[in-house]
């Protein structure tokens, strides 16, 4: 959705990051990072800062594990404060952490002008039967980023019995969802059947009334 979306800026998945914080090294790996406007047209193995004016994330997520989600919602949450990283996401695909975490679960931290943590969380999806969006059941993100974050509910389970769940991005002034490149396509596809279908009704419509007058066409 991100680098579908928003190819202006650099969308970067499962790498460690690497920053230079006073005299100590920092390593924290993310599932996902956006860097608003900047330029990387190469893929990485790991992001190094010091090689890009030290630039940090304006957005860090980190989907929950079973290896990882307690340094997801432990350290990692201090080390992104201490990084000034505008916004970290924790979010829970299935059941993998502590009951405490059990989807529908997502949560924000939010960076506020003080250096604190505005922490938003949600545990209700944001997805109606009818796939359209309820805006109550967005986490506002602030300015730092073009959007809102929720929670989607997906058909089918994980390991026979678990709900899966995804975090699907919606713009910041309106109910309208981003939809991945797969999505896309399928809608565009959607549209243009819709398109054959009130063609031919329309070309049913004239030869009906062709036939009404005696004309055969």
């Amino acid at each position: 959705m991100l680098s579908t979306n928003f190819p202006q800026h650099r969308t970067l998945l499962d790498l460690h990051h690497y920053f230079q914080h006073g005299d100590e090294e920092i390593n924290v790996q993310f599932d996902v990072s956006l860097f608003t406007d900047v330029l990387i047209p190469y893929t990485l193995s790991s992001y190094r800062a010091a090689d890009y004016q030290d630039k940090v994330p304006a957005l860090a997520i980190n989907i929950l594990s079973k290896s990882t989600w307690r340094a997801d919602v432990g350290e990692n949450v201090d080390l992104c404060r201490a990084l000034r990283i505008p916004v970290y996401i924790i979010f829970a695909p299935f059941d993998v952490a502590s009951k405490h975490y059990r989807p529908p679960f997502a949560r924000a931290y939010v960076l506020m002008a003080d250096g604190s943590h505005a922490i938003r969380e949600q545990r209700n999806t944001c997805v109606d039967a009818a796939g359209a969006v309820i805006e109550q059941n967005l986490i506002d993100l602030g300015d730092a980023v073009p959007f809102r974050v929720g929670i989607e509910k997906l058909e089918g389970k994980h390991e026979k019995t678990q709900d899966r769940f995804r975090l699907v991005i919606v713009r910041s002034a309106s109910p309208e969802r981003f939809l991945t490149a797969f999505e896309q396509e399928k809608q565009r596809a959607e549209q243009e059947k819709q398109r054959a279908e009130q063609e031919k009704q329309r070309a049913d419509k004239y030869l009906k009334v062709l036939k009404d007058h005696g004309i055969e066409p």
